[in-house]
């Protein structure tokens, strides 16, 4: 079902086996709310307090996507593959003369980079919290950008790297506050919130 609430087309996807609501914005801007099954009051209340944070989310998403082989997407913003030479070296190795081995190459200068940058944004996060974690691990994924085992083994998007800084913390603090707290309670999202402080407030999908 679609909701346009000031202005903002928003996605609403009921599960009643959903415990918290929660809300997305992707890369693009889109904007996905998933409740159990509550009624417009209460989602009224909820938008009416992350109105801003949705707001400001979608200013941080580009508009259009990179043109393949010529553009890529990285750290937020839209730029020329011959500006970076780690990405020129990926598309060289892998002699792209195809769309999927293209592909690969994105995938591959996207994996270097996050097992780069994201684990001393984690150990950053880490010694801020008090927290320790297991393992961090990193893997392509379609609908998560990170998870946390319960066994505290972090996992991370790879693709995270096409986000900018401030999205990849929040992600990073997200997954380090389920060592806390394994769901998305109300105490959850003030747990980082309390990291997140000096920022923008705000949802991500776990």
């Amino acid at each position: 079902m679609q909701i346009n609430f000031k202005g903002v087309v928003i996605t609403h996807k009921v599960n009643p086996r959903r415990k918290h609501s929660l809300i997305e914005v992707d890369r693009f801007g889109n904007v996905t709310l998933k409740t159990p099954k509550v009624n417009g009051s209460f989602i009224e209340k909820l938008l009416i307090e992350k109105f801003e944070w949705i707001v400001q989310a979608k200013k941080r998403c580009i508009q259009k996507e990179p043109v393949i082989g010529k553009e890529i997407l990285y750290l937020g913003e839209l730029q020329k593959i011959a500006d970076i030479p780690k990405m020129c070296t990926a598309l060289n190795k892998l002699r792209c003369k195809n769309q999927k081995n293209i592909q690969k190459a994105y995938d591959s200068f996207y994996k270097s980079e996050a097992m780069e940058y994201i684990p001393k944004r984690v150990a950053y996060y880490a010694k801020e919290m008090g927290l320790k974690y297991k393992e961090i691990r990193f893997r392509k994924m379609k609908r998560r950008w990170g998870s946390c085992s319960k066994d505290a083994v972090l996992t991370f998007n790879t693709h995270l790297m096409q986000m900018p800084h401030r999205f990849i913390d929040e992600v990073v603090v997200h997954e380090l506050a389920h060592l806390v707290y394994f769901d998305h309670s109300k105490a959850f999202y003030e747990l980082m919130e309390r990291y997140l402080q000096n920022e923008e407030n705000g949802m991500f999908s776990h």
